[in-house]
């Protein structure tokens, strides 16, 4: 984003973006040409001894609470995350920020995603990966409480990048972890796919959504708030989605 942000003001946009197109380019395309592995030999997941069986179909999961909550909340989530992305600068600028400095602050979100990734396994490990998926919902809502109240809150930028980016970053394995361990690898691709097209439709809807949301409460901090009161709704809704299946399984509630 900083990077991308030097360019626009050096080269003007068209320029910019199709000197990035370039560096793409020439990045991408000969590791996915000459390194990539080739595709392994299909996988039976109802071979004998296959971790966790073939677990749950997509039309079974799909009459699950959970997978709803799941899709929804994974959904909201990415909504939420790109709403912040395209909408901080224009929010922090209108209140004195640089725009270059909140290209930097941009890119300092995403490089957070690291560091939350790393703590991924240890944490997931600890609580499991629905408690994790609750954790990371609940840490989204309170960044984006501080993207509300970065403008007058000392440290609040460095705070909600902290916080924001790793909570994304956590998220991203979140969701794919989650549910292998609720709905098995049997046929984790289908519903996996069928939870993803939720998700990024809800991430390509983000930028518009949160423009008529901003248009409807009349500024970027009720855009903000709400984002986050509807974070800690589906932190709620997965937990007592969580509950359900664990008592459907006869598995403790607890």
């Amino acid at each position: 984003m900083p990077i991308a942000a030097w360019l626009v003001e050096q080269r003007g946009w068209r320029q910019a973006l199709l000197e990035l197109a370039v560096v793409l380019a020439i990045l991408t395309i000969p590791l996915h040409a000459l390194v990539l592995r080739r595709q392994p030999p299909r996988l039976d997941p109802a071979r004998k001894g296959a971790p966790g069986g073939p677990g749950a179909t997509l039309s079974a999961a799909r009459r699950m609470p959970i997978f709803w909550a799941l899709a929804v909340a994974f959904a909201v989530a990415n909504f939420a995350t790109t709403a912040v992305t395209l909408h901080l600068i224009p929010y922090m600028v209108a209140h004195g920020w640089a725009p270059v400095t909140m290209a930097a602050a941009i890119g300092w979100i995403g490089a957070m995603q690291l560091p939350g990734r790393l703590l991924f396994a240890a944490v997931s490990g600890r609580f499991g990966a629905l408690g994790v998926t609750m954790a990371v919902l609940l840490a989204q809502a309170v960044g984006l409480g501080l993207v509300a109240l970065a403008p007058s809150l000392p440290g609040g930028l460095v705070l909600m990048i902290v916080v924001l980016g790793a909570a994304n970053g956590m998220g991203t394995l979140a969701r794919a972890t989650t549910l292998a361990q609720v709905f098995g690898p049997g046929h984790y691709a289908s519903i996996g796919g069928a939870v993803a097209l939720r998700a990024n439709g809800a991430r390509a809807a983000g930028p518009l959504g949160a423009s008529l949301l901003y248009l409807a409460l009349g500024g970027y901090r009720p855009v903000f708030w709400t984002l986050a009161g509807a974070l800690v709704v589906m932190g709620a809704v997965v937990a007592v989605a969580a509950r359900e299946a664990r008592v459907a399984a006869g598995a403790p509630a607890a």
